[in-house]
């Protein structure tokens, strides 16, 4: 059904416009509707009517036919005689009467009341003028030369050439006419005469001008730069598809090398693991044999070093705190590169999260090309008879297919990306499992290490009270015996005899005491330099040992900023990725856009082809009506001319063709807004 609708509501559903249910009977209730619309306003003209549909469902196809329909004119005009006396008044008014009318038998309408206030005026301004006939203002050259309308009449050679002439023009049309600018309607309006004698009865001047060619052929044109600008919006939102491919391809490259850079990482973070556990088990193999020494040592020097053995406790103890600190501040390092490698880790499956959204929006993508495809297939089927255009969907599937192939390259480089990631994992996950287990049992190396250190603490308090205990013993043993000499010595001196004797034997003592003392001097001097020689082979080894641990800790800084430049690198990488999706979402938005745009520049043609075929029609049926009017008022001579008919005929003819006209420019309008 055929409403008035403002042209932003016909065009925001233009999308769902169906063209099966459009029949005559609407279109001419849509006539009388603009008959009422312009009977309410007798003081605007007839160019103020708006061109306003309801695009309902239930909209019929235009009948196309095989021959245009100007070729029926040319057969009506070419018609027998007896054809004319078959039609009727009632055949002749038939579309009058539904919109404005209805007519009697003496020839004169009954008008409606809606469709007598426009028509007063013209009326009694055609009734002032001379009863000279009326003429129309251009000839077939475009120039405005007077001719008279009983000289053009439908059964005389020259206007049998002239329709002829026009049927063959109209026919030689492409058949698929888009939106035309707006043209001049003035030249081809069909003017009858006011008055004629009784001789002569009413004729029509049923040629066209050509200005009607002219912007027929400037339709075309328009309709052609439409289709061309369609064609090339869908070339530009194909290409910028394309460039975001590209761009999709270098991020997955990108993502590549990444995750390359990160099993370097890691692989240099298990030597570095290695390298710390063989540090460790240097140090403890150097603090088992340090210990051993010192235990031999203190044996040795148990007796006569108590303070030396006291500050060989204090050392070892600075010793093992020292290693302490180094084996804490290792286990720190190994945490650290744990908790990095977790975050690289958590960085890879934000990655891959990230790259299984890309395969989503990639299979978006793809029904999206397929949706496309679809809607180029049925354009093709429908647009059979446009050589040019099928052409561009010919172009237009070879580039999908292309699309294709790449898109299924790019899904095998997906699920390979996927296998190796979880290669990957699977590899990180053993490597883990060791190093736990590793560190697991250097943790009961270590505890097993301070129990030893604290047994051996205990062992040396034991012997440090036992020498103790035994120096007292021994010195009191020393005082028993003196005391011994001392009574001896007043016996001897008693004893002035034995004096000599006891001399002797004091002199053998005296000497044999002497090398005593030189022995045990010796013994000390060889324990000392026994003491030096080893404090400065512990102390050359504590100085390779520090220069290995700085060298250890410059390499595990380089790793660490190695490790900070590709978290870093990676980060920039998501952040390029977010920005090529946000990309790829404003392409597909745009690509969308110009889908539904061709969409609806494809109905409004199709409309547009309906419009023009049905006014094609109707002009025909109007033609051949009036040729029958003005065949069967020649066979009834003997009836008056009725003037008051054949002025609102003019005038019903120029309004339908002024209302046309506005027609014309609305839908053109919509299209192109």
């Amino acid at each position: 059904m055929l409403r008035r609708e403002s042209t932003a509501e016909s065009t925001s559903s233009s999308s769902e416009v169906n063209f099966d249910d459009l029949d005559d009977s609407q279109v001419l209730s849509y006539l009388e509707d603009g008959d009422d619309a312009s009977g309410s306003t007798p003081g605007k003209s007839g160019r103020s009517v708006e061109f306003r549909l309801d695009f309902s469902s239930r909209i019929n196809p235009a009948p196309l036919s095989g021959t245009t329909p100007r070729g029926s004119f040319v057969s009506s005009a070419n018609g027998s005689s007896s054809r004319r006396s078959s039609v009727s008044s009632s055949a002749g008014g038939a579309t009058h009467a539904q919109s404005r009318g209805s007519v009697n038998g003496n020839g004169r309408i009954s008008r409606s009341p809606s469709m007598r206030s426009p028509a007063l005026p013209f009326r009694k301004r055609l009734s002032r003028r001379p009863s000279e006939p009326p003429h129309s203002p251009y000839d077939n050259s475009g120039q405005t030369t007077p001719r008279r309308a009983s000289s053009v009449r439908p059964d005389s050679p020259r206007s049998q050439h002239e329709t002829a002439s026009i049927a063959s023009a109209v026919s030689s049309r492409p058949p698929s006419p888009p939106p035309s600018p707006p043209m001049a309607v003035g030249p081809s309006l069909v003017v009858l005469p006011v008055s004629q004698p009784q001789s002569h009865p009413q004729r029509v001047s049923a040629t066209s001008s050509p200005s009607s060619s002219q912007a027929s052929a400037a339709q075309l044109a328009a309709e052609r730069a439409a289709a061309a600008e369609s064609v090339v919006r869908l070339e530009a939102s194909q290409s910028e598809n394309e460039l975001l491919r590209n761009e999709l391809e270098t991020a997955n490259h990108q993502i590549a090398e990444l995750e390359r850079q990160l099993r370097a990482a890691e692989v240099a973070n298990e030597s570095l693991a290695a390298q710390v556990i063989n540090v460790k088990d240097h140090y403890e193999e150097r603090l088992h044999e340090s210990a051993a020494a010192f235990s031999q040592e203190q044996a040795e020097l148990r007796r006569s070093h108590e303070q030396e053995l006291r500050e060989h406790e204090t050392r070892t103890l600075q010793e093992t705190a020292m290693m302490q600190q180094e084996i804490e501040s290792l286990t720190t390092m190994q945490r650290d590169a744990q908790t990095q490698n977790k975050r690289l880790l958590q960085a890879l499956d934000d990655q891959t999260a990230q790259n299984e959204q890309l395969q989503k929006q990639y299979r978006s993508l793809q029904v999206d090309l397929k949706l496309s495809q679809d809607e180029l297939r049925q354009q093709k089927k429908q647009r059979e008879d446009q050589s040019a255009l099928e052409t561009r969907c010919q172009e237009l599937e070879a580039t999908a297919t292309h699309w294709e192939e790449r898109c299924q390259s790019l899904s095998e480089q997906v699920h390979q990306l996927l296998h190796e990631q979880d290669e990957a994992r699977a590899t990180e996950a053993a490597a883990q499992h060791d190093a736990e287990h590793k560190y697991a049992l250097r943790t009961a190396r270590y505890e097993r290490f301070a129990l030893q250190v604290q047994l051996l603490h205990t062992a040396l308090r034991s012997l440090a009270a036992e020498t103790r205990t035994l120096l007292e013993t021994e010195h009191k043993k020393t005082q028993q015996t003196l005391l011994r000499v001392q009574q001896q010595a007043c016996e001897l001196a008693i004893q002035q005899n034995d004096k000599a004797m006891t001399l002797v034997a004091r002199q053998n003592r005296i000497i044999q005491l002497e090398t005593q003392l030189k022995n045990e001097r010796q013994s000390v001097q060889q324990l000392d330099t026994a003491l030096n020689r080893v404090t400065r082979t512990l102390e050359r080894k504590e100085a390779l040992f520090k220069t290995k641990y700085h060298e250890q800790k410059e390499f595990l800084d380089i790793t660490v900023a190695v490790r900070n430049g590709l978290s870093n690198e990676l980060q920039h990488k998501k952040h390029q990725v977010a920005t090529l999706e946000q990309r790829v979402g404003e392409l597909t938005r745009s690509y969308e856009k110009t889908e539904r745009r061709a969409r609806h520049l494809h109905q409004q043609l199709t409309l547009l082809q309906q419009l023009h075929t049905r006014e094609t029609t109707d002009k025909s049926t109007r033609r051949s009506q009036v040729k029958a009017r003005s065949l069967r008022e020649e066979d009834d001579v003997d009836a008056a001319p009725d003037v008051e008919w054949r002025e609102f005929l003019a005038l019903t003819m120029a309004f339908e063709s002024e209302r046309s006209h506005e027609e014309l420019q609305s839908v053109h309008a919509t299209t192109f807004n």
